[in-house]
């Protein structure tokens, strides 16, 4: 019996009346996708517990370079004949690469809403965390994208996530997999929430929670007591002589007592017996203290400070067309130890559609400044230099190749007002620091340790030292709108005495509710 062929037929049913059903032509952006089918699978990945996982060779060929190498005709590796591949990620993860290869998306990607709780949250963020692994090991950038945005949605049903991405990102093998962008959102919602889990807590060793306080600049000092705090109660099980110590140590390294919150400090604080009583009582003075000179020197004006202009513009305006940079100091201007200043800059685009607008502002030593600033250069890829890049929201210092987030909120573009404060005040929590403020937001600390740098060139020549604004632009203009010093006494500190009468009328008015209650229950009953 002869055999007919889909040809001869589709040639026959042409010419008759009796035609075969139309059928739609797969487009092929959905190719891809009909290769999901097992129909289709010609090799299995086994996951590291033992789970198979069903592919076709040739999608993962041409979506992944890794894949592309293992299954290539006549290579050295044996995978590319074998039909079944062990790869070192479990079942789960390989199966939403596998689905990600094939669909351009992930059930993975379903974010689950707060019903499940945080031990469903938790291990979605794992999941996520190590989709993202998993994407760099494959070649996928679409891919850890992806998985990067949804650690941050993640964010907004369980805050808790973002203190545990940072607890992943001190450690490996997720610290490099972990972006600054995701970085930075983790902090914005750190600070904002303070949601310190128990459950993530427990999961943390003091050598990480050390690493991740060490970039805490935008806690204040009640919360990272409060983060210390937690950590110890959810870490019951180590409570032994070593974990106590290293308690205490973290309060020690991280804690100024002077910048507590006086409720925290006399109570909770005070009781936790971390810190001694003469610690407690001597925060309180100082406290006190601050709170007296603030209130004396409240209607003092600032001094508006020079005549300054942009050293290379002669001029209040800095442009910088083109794709190149234009790096400059401001003159007229030198901060020195023991001052608190505080200028504005409002940047602009300068109308180039060629270039996208990139500022960076900060400040330099003026003892280099003859050799210091390449106009063609980043100032903060400059050594002397220090400040932060308006489009990553990262500080630069000292041509340091690590560049550390600040978050969301330092981000700056064209349009933008930007307020700079420098505190080189002895009583300077940070020894010394730059913060940055824009468009109005809360101040964030973006550089410490800045006195230091100016101590040097004292001791080095005997001369004052100084710092200076300096800027680097492309494809923008950066005008200084305003140069004041805020404070014309930062070295001084009131006496002990002072300290004690001041606590003293603190605590006496402190007092005032607690004998007003017991007045109207005792006596006037």
């Amino acid at each position: 019996m002869s055999m007919t062929t889909l040809s001869s037929t589709m040639s026959t049913n042409a010419q008759s009346s009796t035609m075969l059903p139309q059928s739609q032509e797969v487009p092929l952006s959905q190719a891809f996708a009909l290769l999901a089918d097992e129909e289709y699978h010609d090799v299995s990945l086994k996951g590291t517990d033992g789970v198979l996982v069903g592919a076709n060779r040739m999608a993962l060929s041409v979506r992944s370079d890794y894949f592309k190498t293992m299954f290539k005709k006549g290579c050295q590796f044996k995978e590319s004949t074998d039909n079944v591949v062990s790869i070192g990620f479990s079942g789960k993860i390989l199966k939403a690469v596998v689905e990600y290869i094939h669909t351009n998306t992930t059930s993975a990607f379903v974010i689950q809403q707060d019903s499940c709780g945080i031990w469903g949250h938790m291990e979605q963020f794992q999941t996520l965390l190590s989709l993202t692994e998993a994407a760099i090991y494959f070649g996928l950038p679409g891919l850890c994208q992806k998985a990067n945005k949804y650690l941050m949605d993640l964010q907004l049903v369980e805050p808790s996530v973002a203190l545990a991405v940072l607890a992943a990102s001190k450690q490996q093998p997720y610290g490099p997999v972990v972006t600054e962008e995701l970085i930075g959102v983790c902090w914005d919602t750190l600070s904002e929430t303070k949601a310190f889990h128990e459950i993530v807590l427990s999961q943390i060793s003091s050598q990480v929670l050390d690493a991740i306080l060490s970039d805490a600049n935008l806690l204040d000092d009640t919360a990272i007591f409060n983060l210390i705090q937690a950590w110890s109660a959810a870490c019951t099980e180590q409570a032994d002589e070593n974990h106590c110590d290293a308690v205490k140590a973290l309060v020690r390294d991280f804690v100024d007592l002077d910048f507590v919150d006086p409720n925290v400090l006399s109570t909770t604080l005070g009781a936790s017996g971390l810190v001694t009583s003469d610690q407690v009582l001597e925060a309180m003075e100082q406290q006190g203290a601050e709170t007296k000179q603030r209130v004396s020197c409240h209607d003092e004006p600032p001094v508006v400070v020079g005549m300054w202009e942009w050293k290379g513009a002669k001029s209040q305006t800095l442009t910088a067309t083109g794709d190149d940079w234009n790096s400059d100091i401001l003159q007229g201007v030198a901060f020195e130890l023991g001052q608190k200043y505080r200028w504005q800059v409002t940047t602009n685009d300068d109308g180039s559609e060629e270039t996208f607008p990139l500022v960076w502002l900060g400040l330099a030593k003026q003892s280099t400044i003859r050799t210091l600033v390449n106009p063609n250069k980043l100032c903060g890829d400059q050594h002397n230099c220090w400040g932060v890049s308006g489009i990553t929201g990262s500080e630069y210092s000292n041509a340091d190749s690590v560049h550390r987030p600040l978050g969301n909120a330092a981000k700056f573009d064209a349009g933008s007002s930007v307020t700079m404060t420098l505190d080189l005040s002895a009583r300077n929590r940070s020894n010394g620091s730059l913060s940055i403020a824009v468009n109005g937001q809360k101040p964030i600390l973006a550089i410490s340790n800045l006195r230091d740098h100016l101590l040097e060139d004292e001791s080095s020549d005997g001369g004052a030292a100084a710092f200076v604004p300096a800027v680097s632009c492309r494809g923008a203009s950066v005008t200084v709108v305003d140069v004041q010093r805020i404070s014309t006494s930062g070295d001084s500190k009131l006496s002990s005495s002072d300290g004690r009468l001041w606590l003293s009328k603190l605590l006496l008015f402190s007092l005032v509710p607690l004998l007003l209650s017991i007045t109207e229950h005792y006596i006037l009953r």
